[in-house]
């Protein structure tokens, strides 16, 4: 006697493959969402953090982001950001910007500004922008407003 499947069979497994199948790609695309939310969320607050290191440890601020920011330079380097002079534009698939970063100075001050751009209907953009909080956010580097 032969050992074999039956056609019954084959077909059952199939169809336990592929109900598996069904509920676990969405759960792998979410994730996949998730991380690139968190791996944008940690290149931004550290981008924020070194700019404002570099300021303290040479008391003045470059116009260009990428001098002051390894991580904002890895962002705009993996085209997730898009950098016009001061400002950087942070993108997320098709919102040009989502978050942006802009180095503002003037005499005897200096600050970063963080603040949320247009949303459009992307999920993924909303999230980062919720993760990040206040819709403004403000950083002096150098000028009279710094107490040391």
């Amino acid at each position: 006697m032969k050992k074999a499947f039956t056609m019954v069979e084959v077909i059952f497994v199939i169809v336990i493959i592929g109900i598996l199948a069904s509920v676990a790609i969405p759960k792998l695309a979410a994730t996949r969402n998730d991380a690139k939310i968190a791996a944008l969320t940690n290149n931004i607050v550290n981008g924020a953090s070194e700019i404002a290191a570099y300021a303290v440890a040479n008391g003045n601020v470059q116009s260009d982001i990428t001098l002051m920011s390894n991580s904002v330079d890895s962002m705009i380097k993996s085209g997730d950001a898009v950098q016009s002079g001061s400002v950087v534009n942070i993108k997320i698939n098709d919102t040009e910007d989502c978050i942006t970063m802009e180095i503002n100075i003037s005499v005897g001050d200096s600050n970063i500004s963080i603040v949320h751009g247009n949303v459009g209907s992307d999920a993924i953009c909303q999230a980062l922008q919720d993760t990040l909080g206040d819709e403004e956010n403000t950083i002096p580097l150098t000028g009279r407003r710094i107490i040391l």
